[in-house]
């Protein structure tokens, strides 16, 4: 698989603030990356670089082989292989749905016929035959978006940018636009860098998560890796781990194949730790993924303590969730740490609970901002 997107430690700064900080990645042909992080971190303004839309104000890009950007030149975006979705979907007000999909390539000169045959194929791929000859401004906001889509595609860019195309949908369409998106995306085999702030938007569209902190490169690899080896609790903390166990000042005691253990409340607690943290005596923080946390009977069940953490606290509050009941319990740290099940638990009761060892994660304490 060739790479087609290569972003070599490019930066950028406005005065003494730098929103982009030596971001690197490659992105494979027919790959989906989504750009995830809080508003302000950085994403958008990763695409605009991209897109041709600001200059680096270091590093260089990289698209299909022919450098695009550096510190010292940049290529216009009519002349990069690229087509972006914008949040706003940006449609001509003034001309239909057929003549908005098609803009690109009457613009390109593709003679007619070959216009028309691509025009109606997007139209059948994003349900919208039947409205081909309505204005843009008389469609719902699903269907204003799905020609935006159509539109980018059209030219058959090398990229597809999308900068968090789905955000002006109320939930329900948003999560209908979501998995038609996905396979869509899926079907075209194209190659979409996509910008979110939304986990499950990109667990959803992207293929590999690139995780942005305050203008820098967090963590990036395949969704799966990033969500089960989380290398931060801000990672963590981002993709869902809201679970967290705090420590008193102690030393982590590291036991190689970053494993390392360490006592809460005098109960063993072990996990993942990075290699850089062994031996560092501080402030600690267990982190776990609510999913990974099952109710267990330790007078019937036995569990593996080397594959198992357990640990047994009181009920402080239950919340009522429809088909199941979320418990949260009085750990004592100011910090929820909760669990479902599909049976009330009373609140002052004491439950023992298990997390399995290989989904726990210890990190130093750290400022979350």
């Amino acid at each position: 698989m060739s790479s087609i997107l290569s972003v070599e430690h490019v930066s950028k700064a406005y005065g003494n603030v730098l929103a982009l900080d030596d971001v690197s990645f490659t992105l494979n042909e027919g790959e989906v990356v989504s750009i995830l992080g809080p508003s302000g971190c950085g994403k958008s303004t990763l695409l605009q670089a991209i897109a041709g839309l600001l200059k680096p104000t270091d590093g260089q890009i990289i698209i299909d082989n022919q450098k695009v950007s550096d510190r010292h030149m940049m290529q216009s975006p009519d002349k990069r292989p690229v087509n972006m979705v914008f949040q706003d979907y940006a449609l001509w007000p003034h001309m239909n749905v057929y003549e908005n999909i098609a803009y690109g390539l009457k613009r390109r000169k593709n003679y007619t016929k070959k216009r028309k045959e691509k025009v109606e194929d997007l139209l059948d791929k994003l349900q919208l035959k039947g409205l081909a000859r309505r204005m843009v401004s008389h469609l719902s906001g699903g269907q204003q978006q799905r020609v935006g889509i159509a539109r980018a595609l059209a030219t058959e860019p090398k990229i597809l940018l999308m900068d968090e195309p789905l955000s002006n949908l109320d939930i329900k369409l948003r999560l209908q636009m979501r998995n038609e998106l996905a396979i869509l995306l899926k079907e075209l085999h194209t190659t979409v860098v996509h910008v979110t702030h939304d986990p499950m938007e990109a667990f959803a569209l992207a293929d590999k998560l690139l995780v942005i902190r305050a203008g820098k490169l967090e963590q990036y690899g395949l969704k799966e890796n990033v969500f089960h080896m989380p290398k931060t609790e801000w990672v963590a903390q981002l993709l869902g781990y809201t679970n967290r166990l705090m420590m008193e000042k102690q030393q982590l005691e590291f036991e190689g194949d970053n494993r390392g253990s360490i006592q809460w409340k005098g109960q063993l607690i072990q996990g993942n730790c990075n290699d850089n943290q062994k031996e560092n005596t501080g402030h600690w923080k267990v982190i776990v993924h609510p999913n990974d946390v099952k109710l267990v009977n330790p007078n019937e069940v036995s569990v593996d303590q080397k594959e198992e953490n357990i640990i047994r606290e009181r009920i402080k509050h239950v919340v009522f969730q429809g088909l199941s009941w979320q418990v949260i319990l009085n750990t004592g740290d100011n910090e929820d740490f909760s669990f479902i099940v599909d049976q009330p638990l009373q609140v002052g009761d004491e439950v023992s609970i298990c997390f399995p060892v290989n989904r726990t994660f210890l990190f130093k304490e750290e400022i979350i901002g």
